[in-house]
């Protein structure tokens, strides 16, 4: 059986755990058996808008009962990372979930004053007026930090522009690119693997870009969930991204079908 063969399980939430806010087949069951079985359980996220209890929320409406330490978000991780390195005034482009983030872990978000980092996000509310500001904050000094890069997210109308839309135009302007804390580089990893047995530790998710291939930067076994998105697609798209196992459903973690 899969599951037995790991003891930290690190879930993606869009497209493993739930898909536009209805939780998959077989989700809630599965959470509960690995519950019951003594396993350590973190759900992973590069969407910076939420703060981490809105997701605890979420997925408490969907049945997954959640503690908020075991929730990862680019955001969180952005600011346990710059709070880490002793920063104190951040300029935000994004989501008031970010900015509270960043104040949680506490930092100062300001305005027209100087920062020390320009922390990119998304939200549908971010304007020119926010990349220009960012821009000058950035040419006058401040570090240049991208919650994550993925382009767009999917919707039931097609693609919609992400992060990584929003961190090309700044890039754009200031001609260098970002350091970048969510997936798939590792700091999300790292943040989200403190405290756990990382030698029988898993990232289960379903973009080999980002959680296949930060698994594989991370050093730790991968598994892929194929879904619409991705079938049809091996589960090796190019080097670093090749999942050790596949699966359709987290029932499957326990030999089901």
């Amino acid at each position: 059986m899969l599951a037995n063969q790991f003891h930290s399980f690190l879930f993606d939430l869009d497209g493993v755990i739930y898909i536009e806010g209805e939780v998959l087949p077989g989700v809630v069951d599965s959470i509960r058996r690995l519950r019951e079985e003594g396993k350590q359980i973190r759900f992973l996220t590069n969407d910076p808008r939420p703060q981490r209890t809105e997701i605890v929320e979420k997925l408490s409406n969907m049945g997954v009962d959640t503690a908020t330490e075991e929730v990862a978000t680019s955001g969180w991780a952005t600011a346990e990372y710059l709070a880490n390195r002793n920063t104190e005034k951040v300029f935000v482009v994004g989501s008031d979930g970010l900015r509270a983030e960043m104040q949680n872990a506490g930092m100062q978000c300001v305005g027209k004053d100087q920062a020390e980092a320009v922390v990119v996000g998304s939200d549908i509310e971010v304007g020119y007026r926010d990349i220009f500001m960012a821009a000058m904050q950035i040419h006058g000094g401040a570090q240049f930090i991208a919650t994550n890069i993925d382009a767009t997210f999917p919707t039931s109308r097609g693609p919609a522009p992400a992060t990584g839309s929003i961190v090309a135009a700044i890039e754009t302007a200031v001609s260098r690119p970002p350091e970048v804390i969510g997936k798939p580089e590792p700091h999300l990893f790292t943040a989200s693997l403190k405290g756990l047995d990382k030698s029988r530790a898993v990232m289960i998710g379903d973009t080999p870009e980002s959680d296949i291939a930060g698994a594989t930067r991370a050093g730790i076994t991968s598994i892929l969930m194929k879904s619409d998105q991705h079938n049809g697609h091996p589960a090796s798209l190019e080097s670093g991204m090749k999942a050790d196992y596949t699966i359709t459903s987290l029932i499957e973690l326990f030999g089901g079908k």
